[in-house]
C-alpha cells in the first residue's frame, strides 16, 4: 500500500515538474487496436491449441512496426492512412472474437 502512496505521489510530483508531452492521437490509437488484436489473436490460438509465444509476440511486433509506419507516411503525405490501419485491425478483432464466441457457445 505505501508502494502505491509513494508511486502517485512521485508521478505526481513528476508530472507537475516536467513539461507536458503530447501524444499522437492516431499513434496511440493503433498501438492500442494492435495490442488488442495480439491479445485476442492469441486466445483464439490458444482455443484451437496452437498457441506459440514466440510466434504471438514476433507477430504483434511485425504488425505493429508495418502499422506506425504507415501511420508516419501518412503524416508525411497528409493522407490519413491511420483509417486504413484501425479498419484492417478491426476487421481481424472482430474475426477473432467470432471463433471465441463459437468456443464459448459449444461450451455452454
Amino acid at each position: 500500500m505505501l508502494k502505491a502512496i509513494f508511486g502517485l505521489l512521485l508521478g505526481a510530483t513528476i508530472g507537475g515538474i516536467a513539461p507536458a508531452f503530447t501524444l499522437n492521437v492516431k499513434v496511440v490509437s493503433v498501438v492500442l487496436i494492435a495490442s488488442f488484436d495480439a491479445l485476442l489473436g492469441g486466445l483464439k490460438a490458444k482455443i484451437k491449441s496452437n498457441f506459440d509465444d514466440k510466434i504471438m509476440l514476433g507477430g504483434f511486433l511485425i504488425n505493429l512496426t508495418a502499422a506506425l509506419i504507415l501511420v508516419y507516411l501518412g503524416d508525411y503525405l497528409n493522407v490519413k492512412l491511420h483509417y486504413i490501419v484501425l479498419f484492417a485491425f478491426s476487421l481481424r478483432i472482430f474475426k477473432n472474437l467470432s471463433v471465441i464466441g463459437k468456443y464459448i457457445l459449444k461450451k455452454l
